[in-house]
């Protein structure tokens, strides 16, 4: 946690930074992993995975509540959003520690960057651009 001081001395601005590093999560059959490793690796991918489920929920309600705000109300009445988000789906951010520890930046007010690095050698190509 970062604290700093902002022009007005009695508000506190509060910043967190979350460092994940993910090595490890490659092809186990080309490096002949095995034991602790093994499973290490078998639990990145794992949390990878639910990563990727967490944002396509994410994703599917921002389409869900935007398509019930784009319908519009009538005249004279309200849009009830408990109605709204009776209709979106749950976000399984407890199925990974990885997702559990990202999931205040992607329900409140943070932001997420993601850097990934490929292998830079033609000999790993094939597993850079295959997707499952």
């Amino acid at each position: 946690m970062l604290k700093s001081l902002s022009q007005d001395p009695t508000s506190i601005q509060t910043a967190r930074l979350t460092l994940v590093d993910l090595a490890g999560s490659e092809r186990t059959k080309h490096t002949h992993t095995s034991g602790e490793r093994l499973r290490e690796a078998g639990n990145i991918n794992k949390s990878l995975m639910v990563l990727g489920q967490c944002m396509e929920t994410l994703r599917a309600n921002q389409r869900t509540l935007a398509r019930s705000l784009g319908q519009g109300v009538a005249p004279g009445s309200r849009l009830d959003t408990r109605d709204v988000k009776r209709g979106l789906a749950l976000v399984p951010f407890r199925h990974s520690k990885l997702t559990e520890v990202l999931m205040d930046y992607f329900v409140g007010e943070g932001r997420a960057v993601g850097i990934a690095q490929a292998a830079p050698t033609y000999l790993r190509l094939n597993e850079v651009f295959e997707y499952r």
